[in-house]
């Protein structure tokens, strides 16, 4: 066989007894030693992992033997079962004690437990002892050994110690937990301050203007007044009658509108001029006002619900109140999300149920469109009551818009905006 040799030091820690009487297959030709984690190529030549490895690294990436390329080490198979039992099999000597008859596969429980010439440390090197010697001197030096004796007071400080290092552990994490509770407590008590300042803010305008005469106007407008701050001005409104009631540009809801109805109840006699525009208010809000107050509200002319979120479904509930109600004669509705079908039917209303509405804005709305263009024109010939009619920045085309000029060319005194 070709030697090939390369000293990969894998038996340098033993020697082979005999080894001249090895079989020949049973060898690396590349370190001319028996295999050591023996591999095999795709070619199917056999040789040390190490060795191989180290070949294809420092010399040519191909077969020692065949000269076959060899990619990378990702191409190596482990040998049969039965081979590698031979080579374990192999005897062999101690080359710390010189101790023969050992097998290769039993040779690290002899270096590690038993052979007297291998130099080890303390079994106290774990506590500081720093003493390294050969194994058989090793009893000699437990005699005098200063850590050893120590090793149960030691175990326990040491013990000790790791509780301590545990229990600061768990200091630093519930101080941690505290540290970030403390801050969600910080923003939860400056989200109160800031209500109770808006609160503040709001009571003393409360306080004036509910010292007011009966039929008065109060203005709330513009407050940042959401549905929990409405709560205590409510309270403070219930005591006195209103001809005006302002509360545009705030955040109220349709919750909020709900709880505002005892108000509005409490006024169903007195109030003209309601302004909700500039909130929050949608579909549900309006048709609360219309099944708890608008129904049978008797002084009501002005409504303002301009700037919320009042859909074609919001559209419905006013078309309802416009068939009853007698005495509204404005209403605003601009920049909500009315579309065409919302549009047709407040024309609709107007042109055969309607003859107390004056003005109606439905400026920005952008999805009225010329459909619904024929509805208010048939509505504008027919009603001889609405005086005014805003469709500014409306989808309308300039076809749509010349349409709707035409329909009102002969109407005295109306004012279409568009």
């Amino acid at each position: 066989m070709k030697k090939y040799l390369i000293d990969n030091n894998n038996n340098s820690n033993y020697e082979y007894e005999d080894e001249k009487s090895i079989d020949s297959e049973l060898m690396c030709s590349i370190c001319s030693k028996p295999f050591s984690e023996p591999v095999s190529t795709t070619c199917d030549h056999t040789f040390c992992r190490e060795c191989i490895s180290l070949w294809i690294t420092k010399k040519k990436k191909s077969c020692p033997t065949c000269r076959q390329q060899i990619k990378s080490d990702g191409e190596f198979t482990q040998v049969s079962r039965p081979l590698r039992n031979m080579l374990d099999r192999l005897p062999i000597k101690c080359s710390h004690c010189g101790q023969k008859g050992l097998q290769r596969d039993n040779y690290n429980d002899h270096i590690n437990k038993i052979c007297l010439k291998k130099k080890i440390t303390c079994t106290a090197a774990d506590i500081k002892c720093d003493w390294s010697g050969l194994r058989e001197e090793l009893q000699k030096h437990l005699t005098i050994c200063k850590f050893e004796p120590l090793r149960p007071l030691l175990t326990e400080l040491i013990t000790t110690n790791q509780q301590f290092i545990n229990q600061k552990q768990k200091l630093i994490t519930d101080n941690e937990q505290l540290t970030e509770q403390n801050k969600k407590h910080n923003i939860q008590i400056n989200e109160l301050t800031n209500k109770l300042s808006i609160v503040n803010n709001v009571l003393p305008s409360l306080e004036k203007f509910t010292e007011g005469q009966s039929n008065s106007i109060i203005d709330f407008s513009q407050q940042n007044i959401t549905d929990r701050s409405l709560t205590n001005i409510i309270q403070k409104m219930m005591n006195k009658n209103y001809s005006v009631i302002q509360l545009q540009g705030n955040v109220i809801t349709s919750q909020g509108i709900t709880d505002l109805i005892q108000v509005l109840l409490h006024n169903s006699k007195t109030l003209i001029d309601l302004w909700l525009s500039n909130n929050c208010i949608s579909d549900l809000g309006v048709g609360t006002l219309f099944d708890s107050y608008l129904s049978i509200n008797s002084t009501l002319k002005q409504l303002h619900l301009g700037s919320n979120c009042i859909s074609d479904r919001g559209v419905e509930y006013i078309t309802f109140m416009l068939e009853v109600n007698s005495t509204l004669t404005d209403l605003w509705l601009y920049n909500n999300k009315i579309t065409d079908i919302g549009a047709r039917n407040l024309a609709l209303v107007l042109r055969q149920d309607n003859r107390i509405l004056k003005h109606l804005d439905l400026q920005w709305n952008k999805s009225i469109t010329d459909s619904s263009v024929e509805y208010f024109v048939a509505m504008l010939k027919s009603n001889q009551t609405l005086e005014r009619l805003n469709l500014r920045k409306c989808g309308l085309s300039i076809n749509g818009k010349m349409q709707l000029l035409q329909a009102v060319a002969e109407k005295k005194d109306f004012k279409l905006y568009i």
